[in-house]
C-alpha cells in the first residue's frame, strides 16, 4: 500500500503562494514492495473544487513520474511536481499517486478528501493607507499607516498571524525607526472564512 503527504517544496508547509513555478514535494511511503525490485511511481495533480486534473497551459495534466528500486519492504518516496499556480488563489491541490511494477498497478492512493496528500493554494494582498484620512499621502513626522490585508485560500476557524514590514523603495531595505529597528507590525486573527480582510 502507499500513502503520501504533500507540502509546498519551498518552506515544507500545506500552503503554496501563487507562482509561475511553484513546487509541490510528495512524500509517498509504501508497504509490502519486494526488495531490490524497481518500481514506477506516477502522481498528478487534481483540483480538489472539480474533481478534475489539474491542467498545464497546453491543456495536459500536471503529472510526474519517478523510477525507483525498493531498497526494503517499507520505505518512502518523494516525488515533485512543478506547476503554475498563478491562478488557483483559494484551491485545493490533491496529488494522487499510483505504483506500478512490470507494468501492473500495485497500489494506488486516490483520495479527493485526504489532507495530507492536499496543499492550498494561498494568496494575499495588501492596501496601505493614512491612517489620518485614509489617503495613501502621509505628512512628515511621526504618522500611523494601515495595512488591509486579503486572503484567500486560509482555513476558517484557524488562527493565523500577518508580519508586515514597511519598505524603502528606493533602497528596497526595511525602513528603520530613531532606533535604527526595522519599522514592523504583527496582528494575530481568527480566519472567519476562506476568503477574507485583516
Amino acid at each position: 500500500g502507499v500513502g503520501t503527504f504533500a507540502v509546498d517544496k519551498s518552506d515544507g508547509d500545506k500552503m503554496l503562494l501563487p507562482g509561475k513555478d511553484a513546487t509541490i514535494t510528495d512524500t509517498v511511503t509504501y508497504t509490502g514492495l519486494i526488495p531490490g525490485k524497481e518500481y514506477t511511481l506516477t502522481g498528478t495533480l487534481m483540483v480538489k473544487s472539480t474533481g478534475e486534473p489539474l491542467l498545464d497551459a497546453e491543456g495536459n495534466p500536471v503529472t510526474a513520474t519517478k523510477e525507483f528500486t525498493a531498497n526494503n519492504t517499507n520505505g518512502s518516496v518523494d516525488i515533485e511536481f512543478t506547476f503554475d499556480a498563478s491562478l488557483l488563489a483559494g484551491e485545493d491541490v490533491v496529488a494522487f499517486e499510483s505504483l506500478v511494477k512490470d507494468s501492473i498497478e500495485v497500489a494506488v492512493h486516490a483520495d479527493i478528501e485526504d489532507e495530507g496528500q492536499s496543499v492550498t493554494v494561498v494568496e494575499i494582498g495588501t492596501t496601505l493607507v493614512d491612517a489620518a484620512d485614509g489617503d495613501h499621502m502621509v505628512e512628515n513626522g511621526t504618522v500611523t499607516v494601515v495595512d488591509t490585508v486579503e486572503y484567500k485560500g486560509l482555513v476558517a476557524g484557524e488562527t493565523y498571524t500577518a508580519h508586515g514590514t514597511i519598505m524603502d523603495k528606493s533602497t528596497g531595505l526595511a525602513l528603520e525607526d530613531s532606533e535604527g529597528n526595522p519599522v514592523t507590525s504583527t496582528a494575530e486573527f481568527v480566519a472567519e472564512g476562506s476568503n477574507g480582510t485583516v
